[in-house]
């Protein structure tokens, strides 16, 4: 059995919001009595271990696996503890309430992938660590070629956006795709006519530790009828 690995012994790159011995699935049901799950500084994969697999999910499936890139590596697991731990004390305070929607480690799972897809793509591309530096159609580029449902690498830049608050090195990102449901995107992309406009990018520098100023023009972002402050 392969040991699992840490963020501190591959010196990867620490979460300015959550701590790396956080547990992933302690807001998840189906606890399993006595399986201890992983922590969020675990920087492989988080097995789903510690909760009752559903008979239709093969071992394998009931796990997430986050990117090779540092930065793309801890902006994966942000998103995801951030989903599988909606009512977070960091989400409280920044006023990101869920309602009652909670979502699936199946689902977090599928998010991880296109995850994996758009920071492989990221990278290949030499796109820039600072996501305010987008444009709409650096995003379009990435539905483009991805390796998933065009609605589900959709929602999961739009997801990147929600949390875009808690994701170290990061501002508050804006939708790329404004007064659009991902249903629309899609079609939009399926009928190659994805043409929004560009949003010129901001000046900001690199990301996680690397040297430059950020972009912090704005102190709130709106989404879907929420209101997300920053907290720092």
């Amino acid at each position: 059995m392969t040991a699992p690995t840490s963020a501190a012994a591959l010196g990867r790159l620490a979460s300015r919001t959550f701590a790396d011995d956080e547990p992933f699935y302690t807001a998840m049901p189906g606890q399993l009595p006595g399986v201890q799950g992983p922590v969020f500084g675990r920087v492989d994969e988080c097995p789903c271990d510690c909760l009752r697999r559903p008979a239709n999910r093969k071992p394998h499936e009931w796990k997430c696996s986050f990117p090779l890139d540092p930065v793309w590596n801890l902006r994966a697991r942000e998103v995801a503890f951030c989903m599988l731990n909606p009512h977070h004390r960091a989400l409280r305070d920044a006023e990101i309430f869920p309602g009652r929607k909670i979502w699936s480690p199946a689902t977090v799972r599928k998010e991880c992938i296109c995850l994996v897809t758009l920071g492989a793509w990221a990278v290949k591309e030499g796109m820039p660590d600072d996501l305010q530096m987008w444009a709409t159609e650096d995003w379009q580029g990435y539905i483009e070629h991805r390796t998933w449902s065009v609605r589900s690498a959709v929602g999961a830049v739009r997801r990147l956006v929600r949390f875009s608050v808690f994701l170290t090195g990061a501002g508050v990102l804006e939708d790329p795709w404004p007064g659009k449901t991902d249903s629309e995107v899609a079609k939009l992309a399926a009928s190659d006519n994805l043409s929004t406009p560009s949003i010129p990018p901001r000046s900001g520098g690199r990301c996680c530790g690397r040297p430059g100023p950020t972009s912090t023009d704005s102190p709130q972002a709106s989404w879907s009828g929420e209101t997300v402050r920053r907290t720092g």
